[in-house]
This record gives structure tokens, C-alpha cells and sequence, in this order.
């Protein structure tokens, strides 16, 4: 009984660690789309949308701002002034936010698929094999990543010989999920 409860608590633990990252956008989007609103209102009045979406005039205002707000943002992002300036700032909150390149890295990842293209091995030490991604061949040596199991997305680089590594046969993705899970159901060879 009393593991089941910790099972549970530590279900809903993981839970509210997984969601938090959401749920601070979704109040960021909430307080943008209320100051927002009221200029909405303005414009909508000013260019009559209330003739062309009655009730909704004011939502439809609303979305245009904030999409242009996004345009703009996206478009000063490719100015080398705000690169500089955006490099900055991330460090900063490297410095502030504990797990923000975690959660930062996540979000990469799902935007990009980088992380496919890795492939899942073994890699032969003189403790026994260490599950690792195989970053790339050159020649008879190869760069390994060896991930930690929680946080797969932090972990040591290895410059190991080809012999010494033996290629699984699933992908990057399965392969960091399994090895959350503390390598329960890796191929053994």
C-alpha cells in the first residue's frame, strides 16, 4: 500500500514537472492576449470590423496584433543586434533558471529532428559496455555521446576506436526512452 501511494505521488511529481514548462507559456500567451485586447477593441471600432464579425470583431483584431507582434519579433530575431542581444539574454537565464537549457533543449529537439539521425550503441570500456549515441565515423575512430540516464540530453563525448562500439538496432528516440526508464528492455547486443 505504501508503495503504491509513493508511486502515486511521484506520478503526479512527474506530472506537474512536465506540465509546468506549459503552463508558464499558457499564462505568458493569456496576459499578451489581454493587453492585446484592448487595442483590439480600438482597432476594431477604428476599422469597423464590427460591420464584417459582429461579435467577434474584437477576438479577430486581437489575433491580427498578436500575430504581427510575432511577425515583427521573429523578423528583428534575424537582426545581428538582437542575435547578440538574445545570446545574451540566454545566458543570463542559464545562470537564473535552474533546468532552463534542459527545457530549452527539449524544445529544440521537437522543433528540429537532429536527434534522429544519431545512432543508438555499445561501446566496450574497461567496466563493461555504456549505452551511447554514435555522433559520427571518421577513419577508425568515432565520436560517442554517453547520456545520463534522467537527463538524456546532458552526458560525456568519447573519441573511441570503431572496434569498440557495436551498433543497436533501434532508433535515437526509443533508445533515450528506454534509457529514462534506467535501460530496462536496451538490446543486449
Amino acid at each position: 500500500m505504501k508503495q503504491a501511494l509513493t508511486r502515486i505521488r511521484n506520478r503526479v511529481f512527474n506530472g506537474m514537472m512536465y506540465l509546468l514548462p506549459l503552463f508558464f507559456v499558457f499564462i505568458l500567451l493569456e496576459k499578451l492576449w489581454m493587453k492585446m485586447s484592448a487595442l483590439g477593441k480600438f482597432i476594431s471600432h477604428y476599422f469597423h470590423f464590427e460591420k464584417l464579425f459582429g461579435k467577434l470583431a474584437i477576438v479577430f483584431a486581437t489575433l491580427l496584433l498578436v500575430l504581427l507582434l510575432f511577425y515583427v519579433f521573429g523578423w528583428l530575431a534575424s537582426l545581428h543586434f538582437f542575435k547578440k542581444l538574445n545570446v545574451w539574454i540566454e545566458s543570463k537565464l542559464f545562470d537564473l533558471i535552474p533546468g532552463y537549457s534542459y527545457y530549452k533543449f527539449q524544445l529544440e529537439s521537437g522543433i528540429t529532428q537532429e536527434m534522429e539521425k544519431r545512432i543508438p550503441v555499445w561501446v566496450t570500456t574497461p567496466y563493461g559496455k555504456r549505452p551511447a549515441l554514435l555522433i559520427e565515423e571518421k577513419g577508425e575512430s568515432s565520436t560517442v555521446f554517453f547520456p545520463n540516464m534522467k537527463e538524456t540530453s546532458v552526458g560525456d563525448i568519447a573519441w573511441v576506436e570503431n572496434d569498440r562500439i557495436i551498433k543497436m538496432d533501434i532508433d535515437a528516440k526509443t533508445f533515450l526512452n528506454k534509457l529514462k526508464m534506467q535501460g530496462k528492455g536496451l538490446p543486449l547486443d
